[in-house]
């Protein structure tokens, strides 16, 4: 093990040793020279995967640096799906159109496949349409959103996203305006605090507390779920030191509004205070009011 982490990363290393150290059984030994090494050329990768060390090989080889098209072809018929996922995530991965379109018509089945295929580059017209089939709204919107595709494909994708969302849209206009009444009445009654907003967060209300993050901070509520949208965290830290609140619920608040597992958010600075300056959040501001 100690060998395979010293020499992953090695140009010049013995190539019947990295041969030797791929080929091992064992996890810690054998990962780290099938994602790392730059010994291992597209003959050896392609003979690892016809004859693996363990079940997780092609996972590993499917994150290298660069995944020639050849070995991407070798993953795409292998039965293991969160491979195929990490070489679809992979944009260093070399995938040809033949094998993506594949992809794309193996994926009604595997939903962990639909967003990094929607943002594979160099998507075909031919894959986009077959994505509209079955992805969720919000990667209907992304891949409506794509610049590479023609410009008739953009503005079918944009009408099929509107044929979707309309009677939802409908619905959630009336919730949205009941919330936002809700935090309104809140603010007026003088119930508007930091106490609201964290027993709100408690509960995982996810729209009130977007309702109150716009009242609170005088914004639209477009605003606020847009910044939610994005997992936009220093906009989202941003609105809540404009709605004047301390910065003792920006975790929370990125936690449940951008799902981001919490040591990934934000934190307090050291003393307790906002971890951006005040004119870089004034920035971020102004960027979500622009995008709007």
């Amino acid at each position: 093990m100690a060998i395979a982490e010293t020499v992953r990363d090695m140009p010049e290393a013995p190539r019947e040793l990295i041969l030797q150290l791929a080929r091992d059984h064992l996890m810690r030994v054998s990962v780290p020279i099938l994602r790392y090494s730059p010994r291992l050329e597209t003959k050896d990768l392609l003979a690892l995967l016809a004859a693996p060390p363990h079940p997780f090989a092609a996972r590993a080889i499917a994150q290298r640096a660069f995944v020639p098209a050849e070995v991407a072809a070798a993953i795409a018929i292998i039965d293991d799906s969160e491979a195929i996922r990490l070489l679809l995530e992979n944009p260093r991965a070399q995938i040809r159109e033949t094998v993506l379109d594949h992809l794309v018509s193996r994926a009604p089945g595997e939903p962990d496949w639909h967003a990094p295929l929607v943002r594979r580059p160099e998507l075909t017209e031919h894959a986009a349409q077959v994505l509209a089939e079955i992805i969720a709204n919000d990667l209907l919107a992304e891949l409506a959103r794509r610049t590479d595709l023609p410009p008739a494909t953009r503005e079918a994708l944009a009408a099929r996203l509107a044929r979707r969302l309309a009677p939802a849209e409908e619905k959630r206009s009336e919730d949205e305006g009941a919330t936002l009444r809700w935090a309104e009445e809140e603010d007026k009654a003088g119930r508007l605090d930091e106490g609201l907003l964290f027993a709100t967060l408690k509960k995982a209300d996810r729209a009130r507390v977007e309702a109150l993050l716009a009242v609170a901070a005088e914004v639209p509520l477009a605003l606020v779920e847009q910044a939610a949208r994005m997992r936009h965290l220093k906009g989202l830290v941003s609105l809540v030191w404009l709605a004047g609140f301390s910065a003792r619920p920006i975790v929370p608040v990125q936690v449940l509004l951008a799902e981001v597992p919490p040591p990934r958010a934000l934190a307090p600075s050291a003393n307790g205070g906002f971890p951006l300056s005040e004119e870089e959040m004034r920035w971020q501001i102004d960027f979500l009011r622009r995008l709007g």
